[in-house]
């Protein structure tokens, strides 16, 4: 049998093994002289279905097997369940990141793309990325309710409870809505 759409000669063989029923799709794609299989236990699929279903099982194994190579899946060392939780989360938000980056500007595999965002940027660590989320939160805030951060750090000033050392480091951070680095 061929599928048209994409020119794939293939060959459906149901067989019993061990008192199961399988179904074996022998597949030669054009210009290739060997021959792949794909097996299943569904009776009910078409190739076309165990092709798109295999399609969509590769991508994720390419996730994960890029992401363990060049963004250090599973490495994380903490004992804290939040802090897992937190490195899967970037790391699955830096993959699609760099995955739209790839699809929209560069024609280049995702390790090509990571060693050029790599050199790009400075790696921060995790408090430092949250310490800088919330300075740029706040000098969004005050900026919709039309406060400057200069009439924000002064009236913090006048603030007898607050310590001066965090007016200080705050106002080096979000002064004319800007934020540099915390270190």
């Amino acid at each position: 049998m061929r599928l048209r759409e994409i020119g794939v000669h293939y060959y459906v063989l149901d067989v019993g093994y061990k008192g199961m029923h399988i179904r074996l799709f022998f597949s030669q794609y054009p210009n290739q002289t060997t021959w792949n299989v794909l097996l299943t236990d569904n009776m009910q699929l078409t190739f076309s279905e165990a092709l798109q279903i295999y399609q969509i099982r590769w991508g994720i194994e390419v996730f994960y097997k890029e992401a363990k190579q060049y963004l250090q899946l599973g490495k994380c060392q903490s004992n804290d369940f939040d802090a897992q939780i937190a490195d899967i989360s970037i790391i699955m938000i830096t993959y699609m990141m760099l995955s739209l980056k790839k699809r929209f500007q560069t024609y280049d595999t995702i390790g090509g793309v990571f060693r050029n965002v790599q050199h790009e940027i400075i790696e921060l660590t995790l408090s430092e990325k949250l310490f800088d989320l919330f300075c740029e939160l706040l000098a969004t805030i005050l900026c919709r309710f039309g406060i400057s951060p200069e009439q924000f750090i002064n009236v913090m000033l006048q603030d007898d409870a607050i310590d001066n050392s965090i007016i200080e480091f705050l106002a080096g951070n979000i002064i004319d809505g800007k934020v540099t680095n915390a270190t």
